[in-house]
């Protein structure tokens, strides 16, 4: 399991410039899925936050750590660069973290809270 976070520069919560960047993302899909290991992807916003997540499946978090990586050196062209921050969760699915935190809130380990002061890339 990865999870990815960031909050764009200019986007805010203006719904049109939500649009506009959800349809560069989906026009984009062939470049990540492209990477060794990638099983599927899931994106979420949080319109409060202006944080957007993505949780992603890989085959190796090796593999994960490798895109995350990259992903990253592209998000700081365009993103607040405290709020970048990624976390590989070897040996956990995602199915897993949604059924937990539709549960309890949150994550067992707490790690995917907003942690907008830090950095882990």
């Amino acid at each position: 399991m990865l999870v990815v976070q960031f909050r764009l520069r200019w986007i805010g919560s203006a719904p049109w410039a939500h649009r506009i960047f959800r349809s560069t993302c989906t026009v984009n899909t062939p470049l990540f899925a492209g990477f060794p290991g990638f099983v599927s992807k899931l994106w979420m916003f949080d319109s409060g936050t202006g944080v957007y997540r993505g949780l992603y499946q890989w085959d190796g978090a090796e593999q994960a750590r490798a895109y995350a990586e990259r992903l990253c050196q592209v998000l700081r062209l365009v993103c607040v660069s405290s709020s970048i921050d990624y976390q590989v969760t070897p040996g956990v699915s995602r199915s897993r973290v949604l059924t937990w935190a539709a549960a309890h809130g949150d994550h067992p380990s707490g790690w995917w809270v907003t942690r907008l002061g830090s950095t882990a890339a």
